[in-house]
């Protein structure tokens, strides 16, 4: 779904060049939510998410180094 684009719009290299440490980039995390939302009860109800066609994630993860 394009709107829900949730790619990072930095590439790895503007990170770095901006003191980042890159951990991850664009990892797909899908898996993990849809267990967390079933376990959640996110998927019962009367206004339940049909969590394998309308949830998906994917994050990136950066840190500064100290000092």
């Amino acid at each position: 779904m394009p709107w829900s684009d949730g790619r990072s719009p930095f590439p790895r290299e503007a990170f770095t060049a901006a003191g980042f440490e890159v951990r991850v980039i664009d990892r797909d995390d899908t898996e993990a939510i849809r267990t967390i939302g079933r376990v959640l009860g996110w998927d019962q109800g009367e206004d339940a998410m049909d969590l394998q066609n309308d949830l998906s994630v994917l994050y990136t993860l950066v840190t500064r180094p100290p000092g």
